[in-house]
């Protein structure tokens, strides 16, 4: 989860774990698509923030807060940038949104 979001990019970055290649190198190479979930990294990146138990550090949770405030100053939605990243990059064909009602569908469909 959360490693292809604005915090995030790990799925791209190499290591030794993987041969020096990147997780997404490594699937690509055998084959395997990789699949994009939670482009809003668990709350992390809208207005209603995280929930308590949200492993992020304090750092992160507090640059993720301030980067969504700029986002309102300007009149941007968060999640469509949000999800608009995270939809951007071919090499991840799927990208898995969680939803909490019908009012976020609609939103994410727009």
């Amino acid at each position: 989860y959360c490693h292809f979001t604005w915090h995030d990019a790990s799925l791209f970055e190499r290591s030794p774990a993987f041969g020096d290649s990147s997780f997404h190198g490594a699937c690509a190479d055998r084959g395997v698509a990789v699949l994009a979930a939670a482009p809003l990294s668990m709350g992390l990146l809208t207005p209603g923030g995280p929930p308590d138990w949200h492993p992020a550090s304090s750092t992160l949770k507090e640059a993720c807060r301030r980067a969504v405030g700029v986002c309102d100053e300007e009149g941007a939605a968060t999640a469509q940038l949000a999800l608009a990243y995270a939809l951007h990059a071919s090499a991840v064909p799927c990208t898995l949104l969680g939803m909490a009602d019908a009012g976020e569908v609609e939103e994410a469909a727009a």
